[in-house]
């Protein structure tokens, strides 16, 4: 039996692997069992490949169908019922990458094209024009007729109780909700046309207004409620970190979700008069499994623990702590400002909430659903040397044991007592294809069969005190199983370790960490959580970080985690963490200088670009808070500090992706070995503020840091050693580098003053270009001010927190290389989404009438 039919891989079709073998006549199939069955082993192989052939088959006749069809299969689709993009969207049936196909999904969504046919059949109905904006911008939608809101009179035989009326002045709810989606006021005439492309009405016969909601609303699960200790025991908040945060509805499910009636039915900011209803926590809002649920265990009387009633829950004002007192009893919230207030006499221990908040996209960490990292298969089934604790005791072990492991690794030995020789002959035992012969192929391989006499994990539990695992997982809960899973991981000393946190709970922890050469450590949320690491200030003779230290080939991922409180300290070590000393004093360090070495066909410690690679640090998905903490009136704590530390890592790789940072600070040291190469893709770099630094050495000297950044918003300065690309990018601080013959930045917004390498199409440089060769200076004043990118939001945590505002300039909003917005959202493809929609609701909106897309938020 060949290895590669060892593990059915997944997705395999069900067949035997024998199954042609089986169809022979039975002498034949005994012939080749006398001859070492070389028939069996090819038709095995043929198999293989009829699998793949039947398979490609099957998939062929799922792409007819528009559910089951493949990415690159729905524009033909589409071609054969009539479908044709929008041609202003930047629409292409072009390249087959991941990040063509995903754009390609975004501007030719499948549930678009399934229903074109739907859709002609509905053309003119109002419920069509909600239903368009989720099937082309994937966006709730509610479309308001604004006819029904013209203040008219009443006709004595054409009653209509449910018109628009003056509005009631005494009604709050009513007043708020004016020129929104739900509006029930009366309004006098507009002229003005909703369509107009400059500033548009509503209010008229013939117009439509569609209202999209642009932000979703993410849910936190029963997490840990901040605690205001500046204003007391009894005063918290609902983010577990004490920032001011505005809770949103969870938004309706089903055919509500497509067709919403009322606020409660879509992703939207919580007001205080929605909350409240006749002076208690409204149903539609509070309760389990709704937008927001409070528990206080024994609050507030012993033995209540479910979570407080909606009744005990009153709706208030909290801007300021002390203008609000708490009848006994009941807890206050302010939905705007996601605070809670408990009464000072009776302040419960513990507080637990579930909340919701809005966000533009699936960036930062949180309860969304993200890919996981795994360990690759090959790293981790040979066997290193640094996977051996005391080679000479093995080795010994090897030489005079009895077991068949023994006898096994014996035959595969070279003769050599040196340490890369054992490991020679352990990997040339675990691959002799001899041990994969099982009684009955295809079936589960049960524990003791030939197949794990020298299986690594087999020999792992065979020699535990000499070989180190290559795998490791610890699922951790608390801060107190957190600190153990790191102690075990400092003792074990596996190959892959992964560390992940199972709840979305608040771990306070201060670590000092050291990584070994090859060694990789995976910190990271389960799916569906949104876990928050606290650095606590726990030394007053110096800071307190999460400090790491990492050696040549290491690798540290953080995935999906939220760290507050303090800085991530990631440094090298003075020279690489020798694996020698980790086998005790009396091992002869002389034995191993030829660690690094390879036997050139894969036998021995590993390939020597594995031994010579750089230390790596992966941050994907995560969030590490901008400024560290919150402060009075949610403004960060310090103006600038950093998120990130890196010290003494030349040549090493930091990728930061799908995260939100605050300044990267790179330790400024001599000139040796290669600069540090920093990636940040799809991310928000925050340095609190333009005119701070975002990415560079904390002062008037150059980062060594080779950049390399797409898609990112960057809320600062930057000044780092040259850079390499910048693409689709937003610089809100002036860039400088020192090596500007190196590298290229393309499709940017940077700000006039930067020193960066040659830019193409970039922004203000193209508009300043077209204003000829010498514009007067108040013109080119005025172009750089227009251009200059605005935002709905630069604090964290807002939910509109780096988005571009609505009146942001075009050449920002459009500005990227395939049409889409520039910075980190550029991936929603936003503008090409409305783009379509647009031109979507004119086909189907009913002749005669004028449609506009609004967006809310």
């Amino acid at each position: 039996m060949t290895r590669a039919t060892r593990v059915t891989e997944p997705g395999a079709g069900a067949a035997e692997p024998d199954r042609l073998f089986d169809l022979l006549p039975l002498v034949h199939r005994m012939r080749d069992e006398a001859a070492g069955h070389p028939l069996r082993d090819l038709l095995r192989v043929i198999a293989e490949q009829v699998q793949v052939v039947e398979d490609d088959i099957a998939q062929h006749y799922d792409n007819w169908f528009v559910e089951t069809a493949e990415d690159w299969a729905v524009p033909y689709l589409a071609d054969l019922v009539g479908w044709s993009p929008v041609p202003d969207s930047g629409w292409t049936a072009a390249g087959v990458s991941g990040r063509d196909l995903a754009r390609r999904s975004a501007l030719a969504p499948r549930q678009d094209v399934a229903n074109t046919l739907r859709h002609r059949r509905r053309k003119g109905t109002k419920a069509l024009l909600e239903d368009l904006a989720w099937d082309v911008a994937a966006l709730p939608g509610h479309a308001v007729e604004a006819y029904r809101l013209l203040a008219r009179h009443q006709q004595l035989n054409h009653l209509q109780p449910g018109r628009a009326r003056t509005a009631e002045l005494r009604d709050a709810a009513l007043l708020a909700g004016i020129d929104g989606p739900f509006d029930r006021a009366a309004h006098s005439v507009d002229v003005r046309r909703a369509g107009s492309h400059r500033t548009g009405g509503l209010h008229n016969i013939p117009e439509v207004g569609l209202y999209v909601w642009r932000l979703h609303a993410y849910p936190v699960t029963h997490t840990q409620a901040g605690q205001v200790e500046r204003v007391g025991r009894w005063a918290f908040t609902f983010d577990p970190m004490g920032f001011d945060v505005q809770l949103f509805g969870r938004g309706a499910d089903g055919d509500r979700r497509r067709h919403p009636q009322e606020p409660v039915d879509v992703p939207a900011p919580i007001d205080r008069h929605a909350l409240g209803l006749l002076g208690r926590a409204s149903p539609q809002y509070y309760g389990e499994g709704r937008s927001l649920v409070i528990h206080a265990p024994d609050w507030p009387k012993p033995g209540q623990g479910r979570p407080v009633p909606p009744e005990r829950v009153i709706t208030a004002d909290l801007s300021d702590w002390d203008s609000y007192r708490p009848l006994p009893g009941t807890v206050a919230v302010d939905p705007v400002l996601g605070r809670m207030l408990f009464p000072r006499r009776t302040p419960p221990h513990h507080v637990r909430v579930g909340y919701h908040y809005g966000f533009s996209a699936d960036l930062g960490g949180g309860e969304y659903q993200r890919p996981l990292p795994e360990p690759p298969e090959a790293d981790t089934y040979r066997i290193h040397l640094d996977d051996l604790t005391d080679p000479d005791a093995l080795l010994a072990e090897i030489r005079q044991g009895a077991g068949a492991e023994s006898a096994l690794i014996r035959r595969h030995w070279s003769g050599e007592e040196t340490d890369p020789a054992l490991v020679g002959a352990l990997n040339d035992a675990m691959a002799d294809e001899a041990l994969y012969e099982l009684a009955h192929p295809g079936q589960p391989v049960p524990a003791g069969a030939p197949l794990l006499v020298a299986d690594r994990r087999h020999l792992e539990q065979l020699w535990p005190s000499w070989i180190n695992p290559a795998r490791w997982y610890r699922g951790v809960a608390s801060a107190a199983e957190f600190r153990a899973a790191l102690h075990d991981w400092e003792h074990q000393k596996p190959r892959y370790a992964v560390i992940e946190i199972t709840r979305s709970e608040v771990l306070g922890i201060s670590a000092e960490l050291t990584l070994r050469q090859h060694q990789h450590l995976l910190i990271r949320a389960a799916e569906r959580t949104r876990p928050v690491l606290w650095l606590a200030d726990r030394h007053a003779d110096g800071p307190d970080s999460l400090s790491v230290r990492l050696a040549r080939g290491s690798r540290l991922t953080l995935d999906g985690l939220v760290v507050g409180g303090r800085a991530v300290h990631l440094s090298g070590h003075g020279h690489d963490v020798d694996h020698d000393t980790d086998r005790g004093e009396g091992h002869d360090t002389d034995r191993g200088e030829g660690h690094d070495t390879d036997h050139g066909d894969g036998r021995g410690t590993g390939h020597p670009r594995e031994c010579c690679a750089p230390a790596r640090v992966v941050i994907r998905h995560c969030t590490l808070v901008p400024g560290w903490a919150p402060r009075p009136g949610c403004d960060t704590e310090r103006p600038a500090p950093p998120s990130i530390e890196l010290a003494a890592l030349p040549g090493a790789e930091v990728e930061i992706s799908h995260s939100i940072v605050g300044p990267v600070q790179i330790e400024a040291g001599p000139a040796r070995g290669e600069p540090l190469r920093l990636s940040v893709s799809d991310s928000v770099l925050d340095a609190t503020h333009p005119f701070m630094e975002a990415v560079g050495a904390g002062g008037p000297a150059v980062a060594r840091a080779v950049l390399d950044i797409a898609r990112t918003t960057v809320l600062g300065t930057v000044q780092v050693h040259a850079i390499d690309r910048g693409e689709n990018t937003i610089f809100v601080g002036e860039v400088k580098a020192a090596r500007r013959s190196r590298g290229c930045l393309r499709f940017c917004w940077v700000p006039t003053g930067s020193r960066t390498p040659g830019r193409f199409h970039c922004q203000p440089d193209t508009a300043l270009a077209a204003l000829g060769a010498s514009p007067p200076p108040n013109l080119v004043a005025e172009t750089e001010r227009r251009l200059r990118p605005r935002f709905t939001s630069v604090r964290y945590p807002g939910p509109a927190y780096a988005q571009l505002a609505s009146d942001c300039p075009d050449e920002i909003r459009t500005g990227a290389d395939d049409g889409s917005e520039l910075g980190a959202f550029h991936d929603l493809y936003l503008p090409q989404r409305l783009t379509a929609l647009r031109t979507r609701v004119a086909e189907y909106v009913p002749a005669g009438l004028d449609a506009a897309i609004i967006p809310v938020n």
